[in-house]
């Protein structure tokens, strides 16, 4: 048989719940600081490690800059505009309006992104590929689009908390930030170190 793990997720690990014994973890210090968790599976299992702030912090950070030039190269779209129709896409450019259309036009690109690369395969954008980090839910599932953008709307009340919404995670004993709480999803390494389950 398999060992499927310990029956509960937490700083300290005792034992196996479903073959009643079978594994024990070190209690180093490190260990109990790496905040792990169980992903069983039918013929085995692996250990995770919930992402922390630094890494997470630099992972949103590629991708914004990302965002940044996204937004950048699709002002070069008004050049076509400016050919076809000069008189009025000067006109758009200088009303009140034009400002506001190109935040939420920003915005809804940034949704999308954030949205459906995280409830893609890959689990996660770019910034967080690169960080071998990915998005799951509570279980360590794939999450879909409807919560991939509860999270992007959560990460927007995050940041309309200056900040202090991804501070939260560091008292977290899963490292959840203000909208993975919101959004029921956890941020984990994608690439996670392996144990040997008792056969």
């Amino acid at each position: 048989f398999a060992c499927k793990g310990p029956s509960s997720i937490g700083r300290s690990y005792l034992g196996c719940c479903a073959c009643a014994c079978a594994c024990v973890l070190p209690f180093s210090r490190r260990w109990r600081a790496a905040r792990v968790m169980f992903y069983p599976y039918p013929y085995g299992g692996y250990w995770v490690i919930y992402a922390g702030f630094w890494r997470r912090a630099i992972a949103f950070f590629i991708d914004l800059v990302l965002l940044v030039f996204a937004a950048a190269a699709s002002a070069l779209l008004l050049i076509p505009l400016m050919l076809v129709a000069p008189e009025a896409t000067t006109r758009f450019l200088s009303s009140q309006w034009a400002g506001p259309a190109a935040g939420a036009l920003w915005l809804v690109f940034a949704w999308l992104y954030f949205a459906g690369f995280e409830c893609s395969s890959s689990q996660a954008t770019i910034g967080k590929v690169s960080m071998s980090i990915a998005v799951a839910d509570s279980f360590g599932e794939q999450i879909g689009f409807l919560r991939a953008s509860l999270r992007f709307l959560g990460k927007l009340l995050t940041l309309g908390t200056l900040g202090i919404g991804f501070f939260i995670m560091l008292r977290d004993s899963r490292r959840r930030a203000l909208h993975d709480r919101l959004a029921g999803t956890i941020v984990i390494i994608k690439e996670p170190f392996t144990l040997p389950l008792p056969e």
